[in-house]
This record gives C-alpha cells, structure tokens and sequence, in this order.
C-alpha cells in the first residue's frame, strides 16, 4: 500500500504582529536588528532580533503576507 503524505498548514506557532513600517524605516537609519528589537520590546513588543531579522528578509524577499 503506497505511503500517504499528509501536508500540514498552518502549523506552528502564529507570527507576532509588530510594525514592520517602524522596522523598516530605523533599518534604513542604520539601526541593527537588535537595536531595533530593543525598541520594539520597548514599546511593548515582545520580539527578538531573530524575529525582526526574519520577517525583514521576508519582506525584501517580497513573501511578506
């Protein structure tokens, strides 16, 4: 009997809604993801450098949904 591949979607935790125009516009100031992500935490965003650097890249990427 031939294997079944289930495909999953919308698995996985849910992305964390922050400004990506604020990301953005310190990004072309210079800031560093980490700096950036300071400043979000700072405003009550709980998010990473990792974070900020990722949903950045895949904005540039043009995949930003």
């Amino acid at each position: 009997m031939p294997e079944v591949l289930y495909i999953r979607k919308g698995t996985g935790r849910p992305r964390k809604d922050f400004p990506l125009d604020l990301c953005l516009s310190l990004r072309a100031k210079g800031y560093s993801y980490e700096m950036i992500a300071w400043k979000l935490r700072q405003m009550g965003y709980d998010v990473s450098k990792w974070t900020v650097m990722r949903r950045l890249r895949i904005h540039e990427k043009g995949r930003d949904l």
